[in-house]
């Protein structure tokens, strides 16, 4: 099976079997035998629909402590404790995607004015939630006639008749949740 890390800046960990871990912050890794300590656990081989939890921490100590590093408590695996986001696969495939935490939400995503013209300043509004109570840092992407513009645009040139929407991925700095999109809007 082949496991992966993903952190805040993206796939930081490949390693050839069942579920790792690593802390939040480290830029990069090798592979799981080079006894990176601490910084990594790993739990065996997941059955589908297998989900981590404390009856799991013997043997993921186990590993980590085999790889030289020490043990983990299961509140060391929430925001604060220094981990990001981790997935299980198994031979038939992800069976478990884990946030460790609960990810951010962006609700009620829209665009305003709700009927702009083409000198209206547009803004992007959502509502966010984090269960954590951690700050927005949730990233904005504009679309003009179905086409993706960019992220946090600052300016740009509008017609009568194009059609603006927006997008936003919640994220309270290291857990992203899911991408959530405005209804269109037209130009006038």
């Amino acid at each position: 099976a082949l496991a992966l890390y993903v952190g805040a800046t993206g796939i930081v960990d490949v390693a050839p079997t069942g579920f790792v871990w690593t802390e939040e912050g480290l830029q990069t890794m090798a592979y799981l035998w080079a006894m990176n300590g601490a910084n990594m656990s790993m739990y065996g081989d997941p059955e589908p629909g297998d989900v981590f939890t404390e009856a799991h921490l013997g043997i993921w100590n186990g590993a980590t402590v085999a790889f030289g590093g020490g043990s983990d408590a299961m509140q060391d695996l929430v925001p604060g404790g220094g981990t990001a986001l981790a997935m299980y696969v198994g031979a038939g495939g992800i069976v478990q995607w884990s946030n460790l935490s609960a990810m951010p939400v962006a609700t009620n995503v829209s665009v305003t004015p709700a009927s702009p013209g083409v000198d209206d300043a547009l803004a992007c509004v959502y509502e966010y939630t984090d269960p954590q109570g951690d700050v927005d840092a949730s990233s904005v992407r504009w679309y003009v006639n179905n086409v993706s513009i960019g992220e946090d645009v600052a300016t740009v040139s509008l017609s009568t008749g194009d059609v603006v929407s927006c997008s936003v991925l919640p994220s309270d700095g290291i857990n992203p949740g899911f991408r959530n999109h405005s209804d269109d809007v037209v130009i006038g």
